[in-house]
C-alpha cells in the first residue's frame, strides 16, 4: 500500500515538472508573456516550481502515511479484511466510509435495543428509574411516574423524599463510590414499604448511572409486623399466665404447709390422750378395749404420715422427684389393719 502511495506522489511531482517545462518553453513564447527570458532562468523557474510543489506535498504525504498506518493497526486489532486490494486514496476513503457506516448501523442497533429494553422496564410491576450523580432521573418507568411524579418536574430527593435539599447521607449514592450492588428496605413518605435494589452501570456515552428498582412489599411487611405483634402479645400472655401459675402454686404450698401444721396439732392431742387413757384405765392385754386403743394410736400415726406425705407432695414442683422401692405386702397389711375395725370378723 505504501509503495502505491509513493508512486502516486511521484506521478504528481512528475506531472508538475513536465507542466512547468511546457509552460516555460512553449506556452510563454506562444502567449508572448516573457519572450526575453533566457534558458537558465527558465530552468530555474521550473526547478523552483517543482521544489514548491514538493514542499506543498510534504504534509499530505505525512497524513497519508499516518492514515495507512492507522488502517493497518485497525486491520490487526479488529480482523478487518478487504474485498479487494487498496490501490488508491479513493479506495481508502471508500473503505473508511464503509467502516463508519457499519459503526453507525451498530450504534443505531444498540439504540434500538436500548429503547426496547426501556420499554420493557416501563411495563414492570415495580418502580424502576435511572439515577444520575446530579440528582436527576434520566429515565423512570410507568409505576414510578404514577407514584412519585414526572422526573422532569424535580430532583430525586424532591420526588421520592419530598425534600428541598439532598439526603445526607444517601444510601443510594453510596453505590457511586463502592460500585457494588446493594439492597435495602425503604418506607416512602406515603407509607408504602419497598425492597430496593441498586446496581451501577455505564451508559452508551460512558456516563455512570445507577439502576434502582423498588418492589412494593407493603402488604408483606404489614403481615410480618402483625405477626410479630401477635407473637409478642402471646409471649406476654404466656408470661402473665406463668406468673399467675407461680403465684397459685406458691399459695397452694403455703396453704398446704399451714393445713398440715394445723392438722398435726389436734392429731398430737389424740395420740397423747389415747396414751393417757391406756395408762389410767385397767385393760387386759388382748382385750377389745386394748385393741381399740392400739388401733387409735396406729390410725393417728398413719394420719401423721399422710399429712407429711401431703406436705411433700405440695413441694414436688420445686424439688427433684426421687423414687424408691415399696414393699406392697406391707402396704396391703396396713390397709387390712385399717379396715379390720370397720369390718370385724372378715
Amino acid at each position: 500500500m505504501k509503495k502505491v502511495f509513493f508512486l502516486q506522489m511521484f506521478y504528481v511531482l512528475l506531472t508538475i515538472f513536465l507542466f512547468s517545462l511546457l509552460w516555460e518553453f512553449a506556452l510563454e513564447g506562444f502567449l508572448f508573456l516573457d519572450s526575453h527570458e533566457g534558458i537558465v532562468a527558465k530552468i530555474e523557474d521550473v526547478l523552483t516550481t517543482t521544489v514548491i510543489a514538493l514542499l506543498a506535498l510534504i504534509f499530505p504525504v505525512y497524513k497519508g502515511l499516518a492514515l495507512i498506518r492507522n488502517w493497518q493497526e485497525l486491520e490487526k486489532k479488529q480482523g478487518l479484511r478487504l474485498d479487494q486490494r487498496i490501490t488508491s486514496l479513493d479506495s481508502v476513503k471508500s473503505v473508511l466510509m464503509g467502516t463508519l457506516l457499519r459503526i453507525k448501523k451498530a450504534e443505531d442497533r444498540i439504540e434500538r435495543e436500548r429503547n426496547i429494553f426501556l420499554n420493557m422496564l416501563d411495563q414492570l410491576p415495580a418502580c424502576f428509574h435511572l439515577q444520575a450523580k446530579d440528582y436527576t432521573i434520566p429515565f423512570a418507568n410507568k409505576m414510578f411516574r404514577e407514584r412519585f411524579g414526572n422526573p422532569e418536574n424535580g430532583m430525586c430527593y424532591q420526588l421520592m423524599h419530598q425534600r428541598s435539599t439532598p439526603c445526607e447521607p444517601c444510601s443510594t449514592f453510596r453505590v457511586f463510590d463502592s460500585f457494588k450492588t446493594e439492597s435495602n428496605i425503604w418506607t416512602a413518605p406515603d407509607g408504602r414499604t419497598y425492597l430496593t435494589v441498586v446496581t451501577p452501570f455505564e451508559d452508551l456515552d460512558d456516563t455512570t448511572l445507577l439502576m434502582e428498582m423498588g418492589i412494593d412489599i407493603t402488604s408483606e411487611q404489614k403481615a410480618k409486623d402483625e405477626l410479630k405483634q401477635t407473637l409478642d402479645e402471646q409471649e406476654e400472655y404466656i408470661k402473665e399466665r406463668t406468673r399467675d401459675l407461680e403465684r397459685s402454686n406458691s399459695a397452694l404450698r403455703d396453704f398446704t404447709s399451714f393445713a398440715a401444721h394445723d392438722l398435726k396439732e389436734p392429731l398430737r392431742k389424740i395420740m397423747v390422750f389415747s396414751e393417757r387413757i391406756q395408762n389410767i384405765i385397767h385393760v387386759e392385754p388382748g382385750d377389745t378395749g386394748q385393741q381399740y386403743l392400739a388401733g387409735l394410736q396406729q390410725a393417728a400415726v398413719r394420719m401423721e404420715i399422710l399429712i407429711d406425705d401431703l406436705l411433700r407432695l405440695s413441694e414436688i414442683s420445686s424439688q427433684k422427684i426421687t423414687f424408691r422401692p415399696v414393699d406392697l405386702n406391707k402396704v396391703v397389711a396396713e390397709v387390712i389393719a385399717d379396715l379390720d375395725p370397720s369390718f370385724p370378723g372378715c
